[in-house]
């Protein structure tokens, strides 16, 4: 049998949890009991290779160290846990979790995890950041399992991290520039009738916790994510990030903590995602410590979504009240806190990282605009500052629809919720969830109403890609993915959340009006500028960065019953990859029942307006392609089907001239 030596006093400050290095292993848990103990076993087998109890005296408050020291190679496929006080215990900051590896198994509660003892050997090669702007960033919100998991999603392995790699072509595609992943650390997805969580040993309830926001063990990946008889969930996670990187591509997850974990813990949780699976960013969902993880200069270079950063400075850390470093161009300051420059001194660095890194994300956005679309009164104001709201010093996240409600297609399918198959009576989930049927609920057959709700889609669409935030787009609602009105899903996993792949032809035309409404705002960059708009002319170039109208050309109409609004983008503000000034827009939005004519603004002598959007004209599914667009015969007024969105784009008559002049 092996031997190991214990070393003694070298265990340092070895993070929680068992470290592998050579000839080496740390491990650090923490117990307020009276006795603990590593275990060691070779996979598959009940009883432990080796029992190696930690000392007392190494202990530091409720957390047991032990250093080890081994010669030659450890058996393979050796495996952990803990014994404290005479049970055992699975590590809960294990980097990898084996026992739950098949998805709603109710043998789950049973169940004792163990974790892999690994030396990681994962090659990052030139893996980098990309870094993308929050302005220029285009978020797709992904579950792991529901993504591929159907038949029709065409790709092996369906319901992991690799299948979700091979869709990343079809991401890209579509525009995507960063991929946001639903919780995947490791949680028990099996509910008990007393709750859930890593340690219940209670009865099954026949209902799994699909989306996965609960309590776990928040180190590892989930083991059901991932693929092939000998399942590597970190190794797979970790390929799916550089494969995304190696596209240009970001990647997100959702942390969710439940508010009994210490700050401390959130921390150090954080810091080892980042780290470890080198992400691009974390959404913290649930009761988080948002100042303390804002504020961590050690995540300074990846970007933090919260519901709110209020009173965050996440750029405090580098103030000189805190660390004494002074800011870009600062002097460094002397004795008695004289500023000198010290001779040969390296210059205050730049602040590192990116310059929006804390981004705000809740459902503002959603509620307004949806209001906005289906006609209700008194919503110009907010939509103006919907449309335009964008900090300085922080990032805004829009959306039209969620996990938590009804998608973009149930939202003009359903004016009710329909939650029977949760088994809670219909009682659960909102029963706000301000959609509109369009006049019938649920499936039709009737043509009118169909073609109506194609058009919302599409003012959907537009009233989430024209606006300055950034855009994050459900899964599935490019292409009319629906829960057949199920607003709270959480527990289905079938066939009303995976997404089902045939729709993609199905409904092709909503596909190809969302790609086209992405590639149109990366086209313009006043539409996605890097801070919110002025609403005056700071560049002296003759007209404001954008402005707003009614129905009147310069004249914004707000009385309650006003549900038309005009909004124009001045092109000198936005500069085009070439170097060169953007085009100016026009925003026609027509939320009323009735048709309405706008009178379009006048444009420099050289321009003219041409048709870029009109999601009233089914007969183009909306747009016409760059270059295609046909210049308007009448300059002055643009009449406006009801419930449509026009977009203008003023151009210079010589580039056009191959369109023709027609009318659009």
């Amino acid at each position: 049998m092996k031997q190991f030596r214990v070393l003694t006093g070298e265990q340092g400050n070895c993070p929680m949890g068992l470290t592998a290095a050579k000839n080496r292993l740390y491990a650090s848990v923490i117990w307020p009991g009276e006795s603990c103990s590593l275990l060691l076993f070779k996979r598959g087998e009940e009883e432990p290779w080796q029992t190696i109890s930690m000392d007392p005296r190494e202990r530091m408050g409720d957390v047991w160290r032990v250093a080890l020291e081994y010669t030659g190679t450890l058996p393979r496929d050796l495996e952990y846990c803990f014994e404290v006080d005479g049970q055992r215990m699975a590590d809960p900051c294990g980097r990898a979790m084996r026992g739950w590896e098949d998805w709603g198994e109710p043998e789950h509660m049973k169940r004792l995890l163990r974790s892999p003892v690994k030396i990681d050997d994962f090659d990052w090669e030139d893996d980098r950041r990309p870094e993308i702007p929050m302005e220029d960033c285009v978020i797709y919100r992904v579950h792991t399992r529901g993504f591929t998991k159907h038949n029709t999603s065409g790709v092996r392995d369906k319901g992991t991290f690799s299948a979700a790699a091979r869709k990343i072509p079809y991401m890209k595609e579509l525009g995507v520039t960063t991929v946001e992943l639903m919780p995947v650390a490791e949680f028990q997805e099996v509910i008990t009738q007393d709750g859930q969580g890593p340690f219940t040993r209670t009865t099954f309830t026949g209902r799994l916790n699909y989306w996965g926001y609960a309590d776990g063990f928040y180190f590892a990946p989930k083991a059901a994510y991932s693929a092939g008889k000998r399942k590597d969930p970190v190794r797979e996670l970790k390929n799916l990030v550089k494969e995304l990187h190696a596209n240009g591509m970001e990647l997100v997850i959702e942390l969710f903590f439940n508010g009994t974990e210490s700050s401390s813990f959130v921390l150090d949780v954080v810091r080892y995602w980042v780290k470890e699976f080198h992400l691009d960013g974390v959404h913290l969902v649930g009761n988080v410590p948002a100042g303390l993880v804002g504020g961590d200069p050690y995540l300074s270079g990846v970007k933090l979504f919260a519901n709110s950063w209020d009173g965050v400075d996440g750029a405090g850390w580098r103030k000189r009240k805190y660390i004494g470093i002074p800011m870009k161009g600062e002097p460094v300051p002397g004795p008695g806190g004289t500023p000198v420059r010290i001779a040969g001194s390296t210059p205050a660095p730049a602040r590192s990282g990116l310059p929006r890194r804390l981004v705000e994300y809740n459902d503002g956005f959603e509620q307004d605009m949806r209001r906005f679309l289906k006609g209700d009164e008194g919503m110009l104001r907010t939509v103006m500052d919907r449309i335009i709201r964008n900090p300085k010093d922080m990032g805004v996240v829009n959306y039209m629809a969620h996990t938590n409600g009804f998608t973009l297609m149930d939202m003009v399918s359903y004016d009710r919720k329909h939650n029977e198959a949760n088994g809670e009576n219909n009682q659960d989930g909102t029963d706000y969830n301000l959609s509109w049927n369009c006049g019938e609920e649920g499936p039709t057959r009737k043509k009118k109403i169909a073609e109506l709700r194609r058009k919302q889609l599409r003012n959907a669409m537009l009233l989430l890609f024209l606006s300055q935030g950034t855009p994050l787009l459900e899964s599935g609602d490019e292409f009319g993915h629906t829960k057949g009105g199920n607003n709270n899903s959480y527990c289905q996993d079938n066939a009303v959340s995976w997404l089902n792949w045939s729709q993609l032809r199905s409904n092709k035309a909503i596909y190809e009006f969302a790609k086209q409404a992405i590639a149109f705002r990366r086209a313009h960059p006043v539409l996605h500028m890097a801070e919110q708009p002025k609403l005056m002319d700071h560049l002296a170039c003759g007209c404001p960065d954008v402005s707003f109208h009614g129905v009147n050309a310069w004249y914004p109409e707000f009385e309650h019953f006003r549900r038309q609004l005009g909004v124009l983008y001045c092109g000198s503000y936005g500069e085009k990859a070439d170097g060169s000034p953007d085009d100016t827009i026009f925003v026609m939005y027509n939320m009323h029942w009735e048709p309405c004519e706008f009178a379009m603004p006048n444009l420099p002598k050289d321009r003219q307006w041409f048709a870029a959007m009109d999601t009233a004209r089914k007969d183009v599914n909306g747009f016409w392609a760059p270059g295609e667009e046909p210049l308007l015969e009448d300059q002055k007024t643009y009449p406006v089907d009801a419930r449509s969105i026009v977009v203008l784009v003023g151009k210079t008559v010589e580039t056009k001239r191959a369109a023709g002049s027609r009318r659009s």
